[in-house]
């Protein structure tokens, strides 16, 4: 049997045309041209130091000379590096697969591994930011002497290590003393330490 082609034009095409062309391709169960269809998009994900994470590219419809491409813009760099292609990986076999079709899985995150990823569908880009957590360790209040009524005294709380660098609030009573305490934030290597001075009514100060 062989192929037969038709072509067809529409001139000052409008919505209702195209559901009847449509109607009627599928009613007729004929072979129409399709595109690639992604159904589910990467989302920007934070997950934590060591685990494994997987990022979202469904598609369906995709046909056989169409391409799935994953990429990754490291932080603080302006180039994308490939990563697969279609369900070929083209990095480190060990550090990324191609789940289903063709959800990116990136295994043992690391720092490095934090930036942009692009899942690249029928030429189309789908991005998604990935953010490698390290939750702060030795989280401690120091308080040096005792306080004395009327007098000035000053609490530090550290935060030793953590990525992206920790926030510190500080509450009195459940309740959020940054909108009236003056606070002094150095933020070092390791660790960060922020440093409650005065509690009245304040703006805050960062230096």
């Amino acid at each position: 049997m062989g192929l037969k082609i038709y072509n067809i034009l529409i001139v000052n095409a409008a919505m209702p045309d195209i559901y009847f062309i449509s109607k009627f391709i599928h009613d007729r169960n004929w072979i129409g041209c399709s595109a690639v269809n992604v159904i589910l998009r990467p989302v920007d994900t934070a997950r934590e130091l060591g685990k494994n994470v997987t990022l979202a590219c469904i598609v369906t419809d995709k046909a056989s000379s169409e391409s799935v491409q994953w990429k990754y813009k490291p932080a603080g760099s302006d180039a994308f590096n490939a990563l697969t292609f279609n369900e070929n990986v083209l990095s480190s076999p060990s550090k990324y697969s191609i789940q289903w079709t063709y959800n990116l899985t990136v295994y043992n995150l690391q720092p490095e591994d934090a930036g942009l990823y692009r899942c690249t569908a029928g030429g189309v880009d789908y991005d998604a930011t990935l953010v490698v957590v390290d939750l702060p360790q030795n989280v401690t209040i120091e308080m040096v002497g005792q306080p004395n009524n009327g007098e000035t005294h000053n609490l530090t709380c550290k935060a030793t290590n953590g990525l992206p660098p920790p926030t510190i609030r500080w509450l009195i009573n459940g309740v959020d003393m940054q909108q009236q305490c003056r606070l002094h934030k150095k933020i070092f290597d390791t660790p960060v330490r922020n440093r409650l001075r005065r509690c009245d009514e304040l703006p805050v100060i960062a230096t």
